[in-house]
């Protein structure tokens, strides 16, 4: 999700999403959607927002393989990197 998007902010659509879960979550085997802010906004305030309205990570632009990797581990949704040594 990206904090500036034409038309909404991606902390809006992010609270959206945590208010349909809120409503509709409550099924067997439901498993609350994982949400990583990807941006180009560095400041506090929207860090702080973003998780506030639900998001799980936060990794600012320029993008890396390194960051996305890293941050999808922290969500538990890969694995370690191995060591090809």
């Amino acid at each position: 999700m990206d904090i500036e998007m034409p038309g909404l902010r991606g902390t809006s659509v992010v609270n959206m999403i945590r208010s349909w879960e809120r409503h509709h979550g409550n099924v067997e085997g439901f498993q609350a959607a994982k949400v990583m802010m990807v941006t180009g906004m560095h400041d506090a305030k929207n860090v702080v927002s973003s998780f506030k309205a639900g998001c799980e990570a936060y990794i600012t632009k320029p993008i890396t393989p390194e960051k996305v990797r890293c941050a999808l581990f922290e969500l538990g949704l890969v694995s370690p990197e191995k060591d090809e040594g």
